[in-house]
């Protein structure tokens, strides 16, 4: 926190303050941790799930989501026009 704080104050527009001791303080004051993401200021779109983090459901949908991707994969290649190598269609 200390290291991001002139940044983040920069963007805020406004002063940041850094606790003195950092979390381990926090910790030892007996103040409350939070463990999860229920103060999130976004959903997160940039996160791994493992197969078994999913039901039954989640997991035939991710998959099913990652064939579709890989089969379009080449065609997505193609409407980009940046490629800089060959495919041949079969």
């Amino acid at each position: 926190a200390r290291l991001a704080a002139a940044e983040a104050a920069a963007v805020a527009g406004g002063t940041v303050k850094v606790l003195a001791g950092g979390t381990a303080a926090w910790r030892a004051a007996g103040l409350p941790l939070a463990t999860g993401a229920e103060h999130m200021a976004d959903e997160p779109d940039d996160l791994w799930l493992r197969p078994y983090d999913r039901t039954p459901e989640q997991q035939r949908k991710a998959a099913l989501d990652y064939l579709a991707w890989e089969i379009d994969l080449v065609q997505q290649i193609d409407r980009d026009g940046t490629a800089r190598f060959l495919h041949v269609r079969r």
